[in-house]
């Protein structure tokens, strides 16, 4: 799936399904270094494949992260970084690789240690033409590492990956909660 061999997402709806599956996990990354990362990169245009999963190196172990229709995914070294990718049966037509280096607000976060892990959830929002509001609930739509800065004027270090409608989004600054925007801290597991 999402052009890697024998690759099976692990997708999530809820907050509580997903904190309660990689706890043990998440929880070990906090003082811990981001060692590396890999995105999926398109070669012919040189930029990045949101539709492919974000992996995050901490404590030797891959972190795989990706957002599918609206569900929030993540599995744990499951992802052969030196198979060859292939999308959908696109082959040459679509050339990819794994590449490192080659976001900035990422890069800027290697060697930093995370002091913070939060879980982020979303809530829909649709104005009617009727003037009619409808919302869902809360659901979860991304995680959230804070790491040191490098100084107090730095902030840029946070990394959000999030669900940006069946694609993946990156953000290093910090989201504000809001209306729509809500943090779960990972220390407060269901």
């Amino acid at each position: 799936m999402l052009g890697i061999l024998d690759y099976e997402p692990e997708l999530f709806d809820t907050t509580e399904t997903f904190i309660n599956s990689f706890y043990d996990k998440l929880i070990k990354t906090i003082g811990s270094t981001l060692e590396d990362y890999w995105l999926i990169w398109k070669i012919r245009d040189n930029e990045w494949l949101s539709d492919g999963p974000v992996i995050l190196k901490i404590n030797n172990t891959q972190f795989e992260f990706t957002a599918f229709q609206l569900q929030f995914g993540l599995t744990i070294d499951k992802i052969d970084l030196t198979n060859k990718l292939d999308w959908y049966g696109s082959g040459d037509e679509l050339p990819l690789i794994w590449n490192n280096k080659s976001n900035k607000g990422i890069d800027n976060l290697l060697g930093r240690k995370i002091l913070d892990v939060n879980i982020i959830t979303h809530k829909l929002v649709i104005d009617l033409i009727n003037g009619k509001r409808v919302e869902s609930e809360f659901m979860l739509h991304g995680i959230e590492f804070t790491f040191e800065k490098k100084d107090i004027l730095d902030k840029n270090n946070y990394l959000q990956i999030f669900n940006a409608l069946d694609e993946n989004g990156i953000e290093t600054f910090e989201l504000e909660k809001g209306d729509q925007l809500q943090k779960v801290n990972i220390r407060d597991k269901f």
